[in-house]
């Protein structure tokens, strides 16, 4: 097993960067942990215990179109499942993006 020390971690998330985005809870301008992407210049903050935002609403989107059509002329419909927590996950019209 490999042992890294707290004082490495940000040439670890450099080089992790380097692969792909990475992800990790930085304090915000409010003082409250937030999921965002790695910079050089954020606040990591392994020890907050909870975040303003779950890392699952980071990777899934909020609203995810289930229908588009036209109908005769340039009327566009959007019927969305909205994933906000008073939706419940149902198709919402107040959501949707017309």
């Amino acid at each position: 097993m490999y042992k890294i020390a707290k004082d490495n971690f940000p040439k670890l998330y450099a080089a992790l960067q380097n692969i792909g985005t990475l992800l990790l809870p930085c304090k915000n301008k409010s003082g409250h942990a937030d999921f965002a992407p790695y910079r050089e210049d954020a606040e990591v903050a392994l020890d907050a215990l909870l975040t303003n935002r779950s890392a699952k609403d980071v990777f899934f989107p909020q609203v995810e179109n289930l229908l588009t059509f036209k109908t005769s002329g340039k009327v566009r419909a959007k019927y969305s499942a909205c994933r906000r927590d008073n939706c419940h996950g149902r198709a919402c019209l107040r959501c949707a993006q017309l």
